[in-house]
C-alpha cells in the first residue's frame, strides 16, 4: 500500500490547488506580458555593399604608347597617385615643330625692329643659328640686306633728283643774281646813253640799242624768276617723296611686326596647348578608390584618343547596401526604415553592426537567372556608424535586418502557428 493511499485510508486527501493557480497565475502572467510586451519585427534580406556613385573611368584624351602600367586589377589607390606612362610621339613632334616656328618668328621680329630703327646691318648671334636655326636666321640676314638695298636704291633715286634740282635752283638763283647785276650795268648804260642823245653826242640807233639790251635782261630776269618757284616746287615734291618712301618703309616694317605678334600669341597658345599634351604622359587616378578592372595589360600597346584604360570604383563615396528581400515582405518595408547590417566577412559579435536607413525600393518585382523573383533593396549607411569600422570595400555581402515596426511578443510566438494553420486548412 502507497502512502498516497494511506493519506486517503487516513483521511488526508492531497491538496493540489496551490500548485493549479500557481500554474494559472503564471499562464496568465505570461499571456499578459506577451501581449503588452513589444519586440522589433525584422525583415531579412541579403546583398553586398556597392558605392553610391558610379564607377571612375581612366582615359586618355589623345592616345598614344603604353609605356608603363603602375596598378594591377583590386589595387587600392588614392586621389593623383599614377596608373599608367603614356608616350605620344606624334605631340612631341608637334611641340618641337611649333618650337621652331616660334623662334623663327622671334628672328623675324628681331630683324623688323632693326628695319624699323633704320640699322644699316643685321647680324644674328650663334645662339640664334642652333637647334635648326641656321638656314632660317640666314634666310632673314640676307632679306635684310635685299630690303635695305631695295630702300636705298629707291632712295639713291630720289636723292639723285633732289641734287639735280637743289643744283638746278642754285644755278637759276645765281644766274637771276648775275642778270641783275648786268641789267643794272645796262641801266646805267641806257641812262648815260639817254642823256648824251638829248645832247646829240649819241646817234638815236644807239640809244635804242641800250634799251633794247635793258629789256632783254628784264626778259631774262622775268623768266628765271619765275623757273626758280616751280623748280623749287619740284625740289619739295622729290624731298616729299623720298619721305613717303621712309614713311611707306616704315609702315610697312610695323604692320609686319603687328603680324608676327598676333603670329606668335597664336602660336603661344598651341605651344600650351602641345605642352599639356605631351605632358600628360601620366594618367593619374581621378578619386580614391579600387582598381576594379584594367582593360589594356600589354606594355608598349598602343591605345586610340579617349581610349579607357581603367576603371575605378570609389572609396571616399557614401557606401550602400544593394540587397535581395522576399517578395513576401513587401508590404512590411517602406523608404526611410532603419535597418541593421552584419558584414559576414566580420564576426558581428565582435565588431558589432551598422546602422542604415532604405532609400529606394525597386518598383517591381525582379527575376535573376535562377528564376528566383525579388525585389531590390538600397539601404544607405550611416557615415558615422562607418567611421571607425574595420576597412569596408565594395562586393562584401551583407545580412540586413530592416526594422518594420513593433509586435507583441504574443503575436511573434503565434504567427508561425497561425500562418501553419491556415496552410493546414487550404484544399489540396
Amino acid at each position: 500500500m502507497s502512502e498516497f493511499d494511506l493519506d486517503i485510508s487516513n483521511g488526508h486527501e492531497w491538496n493540489y490547488r496551490p500548485l493549479l493557480y500557481t500554474v494559472i497565475l503564471l499562464i496568465v502572467t505570461f499571456f499578459l506580458w506577451s501581449g503588452l510586451s513589444r519586440i522589433d519585427q525584422q525583415v531579412r534580406a541579403q546583398g553586398r555593399i556597392i558605392p553610391s556613385g558610379q564607377s571612375k573611368l581612366v582615359q586618355h584624351l589623345e592616345g598614344g604608347i603604353v609605356d608603363q602600367i603602375l596598378v594591377r586589377e583590386g589595387q587600392r589607390v588614392e586621389k593623383g597617385q599614377p596608373l599608367f606612362q603614356i608616350r605620344n610621339q606624334g605631340a612631341s613632334s608637334e611641340l618641337e615643330g611649333n618650337r621652331i616656328a616660334m623662334k623663327a618668328l622671334d628672328i623675324r621680329a628681331l630683324r623688323l625692329e632693326s628695319e624699323r630703327l633704320g640699322e644699316k646691318e643685321f647680324t644674328l648671334a650663334e645662339e640664334d643659328r642652333k637647334g635648326g636655326l641656321a638656314e632660317i636666321a640666314t634666310n632673314e640676314e640676307r632679306l635684310f640686306e635685299s630690303r635695305m638695298q631695295s630702300q636705298e636704291e629707291k632712295r639713291g633715286v630720289f636723292e639723285e633728283r633732289e641734287n639735280q634740282k637743289t643744283l638746278k635752283l642754285e644755278d637759276l638763283k645765281q644766274q637771276l643774281g648775275n642778270l641783275r647785276a648786268e641789267r643794272k650795268i645796262a641801266q646805267d648804260k641806257l641812262n648815260i646813253n639817254e642823256k648824251l642823245r638829248r645832247s646829240g653826242a649819241v646817234s638815236e640807233s644807239r640809244y635804242l640799242d641800250s634799251k633794247s639790251e635793258v629789256s632783254n635782261f628784264d626778259t631774262r630776269i622775268g623768266s628765271i624768276e619765275k623757273m626758280i618757284p616751280i623748280t623749287r616746287a619740284e625740289l619739295e615734291e622729290i624731298r616729299k617723296q623720298k619721305a613717303e618712301l621712309d614713311e611707306r618703309l616704315k609702315m610697312e616694317v610695323l604692320d609686319e611686326i603687328s603680324k608676327v605678334e598676333l603670329d606668335r600669341q597664336k602660336l603661344q597658345e598651341k605651344l600650351k596647348a602641345d605642352l599639356d599634351q605631351v605632358q600628360r604622359t601620366a594618367l593619374y587616378a581621378p578619386v580614391k578608390g579600387l582598381v576594379n578592372k584594367i582593360h589594356i595589360n600589354t606594355e608598349g600597346g598602343v591605345i586610340g584618343p579617349g581610349a579607357i584604360l581603367a576603371e575605378i570604383i570609389p572609396l571616399d563615396d557614401n557606401l550602400i547596401v544593394e540587397a535581395r528581400m522576399n517578395t513576401k515582405d513587401r508590404g512590411l518595408v517602406w523608404n526611410g526604415l532603419p535597418a541593421s547590417v552584419k558584414i559576414t566577412a566580420y564576426d558581428s559579435s565582435i565588431y558589432g553592426t551598422l546602422k542604415g536607413s532604405i532609400t529606394e525600393i525597386s518598383a517591381d518585382s525582379l527575376r535573376d537567372d535562377s528564376g528566383a523573383v525579388f525585389y531590390r533593396v538600397k539601404i544607405a549607411l550611416d557615415p558615422e556608424s562607418v567611421k571607425g569600422f574595420e576597412p569596408i570595400y565594395p562586393g562584401m555581402t551583407v545580412e540586413a535586418n530592416i526594422l518594420s515596426g513593433k509586435i507583441s511578443v504574443l503575436r511573434a510566438i503565434f504567427k508561425p502557428l497561425l500562418r501553419v494553420s491556415q496552410n493546414a486548412l487550404r484544399e489540396p
